[in-house]
């Protein structure tokens, strides 16, 4: 980050004056927002977005969302650590190259570069720690939902089932008078699907705790809940 502020410090005369000025006002602002901006979601972002009630409104869906979302952060920290290595062996040689070189021009041409190759690797370690706090959030609200899961951490598809129907029932509960036909028979028979499926693998009792009053009552009017079928 050191490096980025101190190359915006100085445009060497790309900006035009008045550019440049404002760059000079707004530099604390623009410090600041490195220094206190995060590289990806906050834990609060991903709570309210990625784990969403409306797509995720069970324990386990959210459980297993955040497996996905752990699986592609680590799986990208990875990568970055070989990125990071490469870079540095990058800046070694061209300070290697600088040592070794008499001709004034090169040597000018080999620091600019060694220090934009330090931004991006000072960027690189950014990204990383970055990775590192979504990943802490990760931990922390997948050991948080385990003991409220109904279908435990051994296999994702056990509860897939059991989510799909809630959300869906979430979807169907939204619908009105204003949706277009096709988009309501798709909603409506994704959840006449899943309450087939609840009834038939005695799931359908505990569906049935799991939605609200407000839901049932949506759900009688549209003659799709029946409580006499628990």
């Amino acid at each position: 980050m050191n490096e980025l502020i101190e190359r915006l410090e100085n445009d060497n005369g790309i900006l035009k004056k008045e550019s440049r000025e404002f760059l000079d006002v707004a530099f604390q602002n623009i410090k600041n927002s490195f220094e206190k901006s995060t590289v990806f979601r906050t834990a609060i972002e991903l709570r309210f977005s990625v784990l969403s009630d409306l797509k995720h409104p069970t324990p386990d869906a959210k459980y297993w969302q955040l497996v996905r979302e752990m699986q592609v952060h680590s799986s990208e920290l990875a990568k970055l650590f070989y990125d990071a290595e490469l870079q540095k062996i990058k800046i070694a040689r061209l300070e290697r190259d600088l040592a070794e070189t008499n001709d004034d021009l090169e040597a000018k041409e080999l620091d600019i570069k060694i220090k934009q190759a330090e931004l991006i690797y000072s960027q690189m370690k950014r990204v990383a720690e970055g990775r590192i706090a979504e990943l802490k959030n990760q931990h922390l609200f997948m050991e948080e939902l385990k003991p409220k899961m109904l279908f435990g951490i051994e296999d994702p598809v056990r509860h897939q089932a059991f989510s799909y129907a809630l959300a869906w029932t979430n979807e169907v509960c939204m619908v009105n008078n204003n949706a277009a036909p096709a988009d309501k028979r798709n909603i409506v028979g994704r959840y006449i699907t899943a309450m087939n499926y609840l009834h038939n693998n005695g799931l359908y009792e505990e569906y049935s705790k799991h939605i609200t009053r407000y839901q049932k009552n949506k759900l009688r009017k549209m003659g799709l809940y029946n409580d006499n079928k628990i």
